[in-house]
Formats: C-alpha cells, structure tokens, sequence
C-alpha cells in the first residue's frame, strides 16, 4: 500500500511539472485572433501640391477637415474591389488610394462646405470566423472644408523648448495673411533667436510661401539665406517645428548648416 501511495505521489508531482511548464504562449491560439470582418473604413489625409518645394516634407495626417484643396483617400482593407463615390463627382474611382485635388474654391470662397465620401468594398469573406459576413460593406465620411485664415489650427501662441533643453525656452507667435489661395504667407515672431540672419531675422520672420494645412504648414522663404520650416500640431495640442537654415548656400549645398527643433504645447489662437 505505500508503495502505491508513492507512486501515485510521484505521478501527481509529474503531472504539476509538465503544467508549470507549460508557457502561455503554448495555449492553443484562437484562429480567429487576427481576422476581421470585410470593413469600408478608410483614411482621409490632407495633402499638398506636390509640386511646390517642400510637399516632399509633408507629413499625412488622418482627418475630417482640411484647409488645403488635395486630399487623399486610402482604404484600410487590403486586397479587395474598392467603389469610391465623391458627391457632386460622376466619376467611380477604384483604387486602394488615391489624390484628388477639389476645386479650390471650395476652400477659398465657398467654405466652410462639406463633401460625403462613400466607399464600397467587396471582398470574398472569412465565413469560418464570420459565418454572417456577406463581404460586402459600405463607410461614408464627410470631409469638412474650412477657410484657411480661421480654420486651421496652426496659429496662435505656442510656449515651449529648443532642441531637447528644456531651459531654452520660448513663445512663439504664429499668424497667418491672405486667404485667397492655399499657398500663403506666414508671421512667426521668436522663432528662434539661435539663428541671427541678417537679412530676415528670427526674432520676427515672414515666411513667403507657405502651404498650410489644418493641422500642419510647410513654410518657406528665400532671401539671400533659404530657411525651411515645418510645423506640426498633434490633436493633445502637442506641436512640433522643425527649422532647416542653408544660410547663403542654398541651392548649391543641398545640406542644410543648421536644423533645430522646437517642442511646446499650444497656449491660445490669439
């Protein structure tokens, strides 16, 4: 009998062994973890002319307002048919993604106005996880254009620091002139003071063409030195300006001399 006992004690210890083992990542996996539905969801993400200098430095954003007249669409579901219907348009597109510039005055004399996307997408379904999906789904956003000089977010007073110090402070002021085309000129006092140009000066600058965005510029002037400038504000009000000076080489060297950044939060709009 003891001798039955300890064999039965030697198997139940065997047994907790060979569990404890086990890791979790050794549990069966679900195979339906990483499937989904067919979906008609899709990114609207502001652009800017790609033929103006500095478009290569634009960053894409997901929104539903814009300020400039490019916009570009991109479903989320892969490998599907794609029927993409843009009101007061005729045309069915149906790529992935693509840009569609609108006519500007939509944005300069007719905003604010609003645009409804439609997309429909078929797609042959995964009936083992979702045995009621059809693999057809339709999604509609509405684009919403605003004026420029009071729709964008990017103006107003921004308070923050240079180049990762947070003890070289400053507050900067952002305005922004003539609302009747997408490209525009941009005000911005205490840029930086690091810079000391002669022929422009940051503690006051003019920025002379500019594409600005609802959430983002690209800002340039050139005037015996080249200064190029890209200004982000996130939706926590988080902005982040990058500044590329060439001084008085530009064109020749393609390498900026000097690149600062700038990281802060947005104060006020005025």
């Amino acid at each position: 009998m003891k001798l039955i006992n300890n064999c039965f004690s030697v198997f139940i210890i065997i047994i907790y062994l060979v569990l404890g083992s086990c890791k979790p990542e050794d549990a069966p996996k679900n195979p339906c973890d990483n499937s989904h539905a067919v979906s008609a969801s899709f990114l609207i993400e502001e652009d800017w002319d790609s033929n103006d200098f500095g478009a290569g430095n634009w960053e894409y954003y997901d929104t539903d307002t814009v300020c400039t007249y490019r916009v570009k669409l991109t479903a989320n579901e892969d490998g599907a048919s794609y029927r993409w219907h843009i009101s007061g348009d005729t045309v069915v597109f149906t790529q992935k993604s693509f840009t569609i510039t609108f006519p500007n005055r939509w944005v300069a004399d007719q905003a604010p106005r609003d645009i409804p996307v439609t997309l429909i997408v078929n797609k042959s379904p995964d009936k083992r996880c979702f045995p009621n999906d059809d693999g057809v789904d339709t999604f509609t956003r509405t684009i919403h254009f605003v004026n420029v000089i009071t729709g964008t977010l990017v103006k107003g007073h921004f308070f923050g620091y240079w180049d990762g110090n947070s003890a070289d402070t400053s507050t900067i002021f952002i305005t922004i002139q003539d609302s009747i085309h997408s490209n525009r000129r941009i005000y911005a006092y205490n840029l930086s003071p690091k810079f000391n140009t002669t022929s422009h000066g940051y503690g006051d600058y003019t920025y002379e063409n500019a594409g600005v965005g609802y959430r983002e510029i690209i800002c340039s002037v050139n005037g015996g030195e080249y200064s190029l400038s890209q200004i982000r504000l996130s939706k926590d009000n988080t902005v982040n300006i990058v500044c590329y000076d060439w001084r008085y080489t530009f064109p020749s060297n393609t390498s900026p001399e000097y690149i600062h950044h700038f990281t802060g939060i947005k104060i006020n709009d005025q």
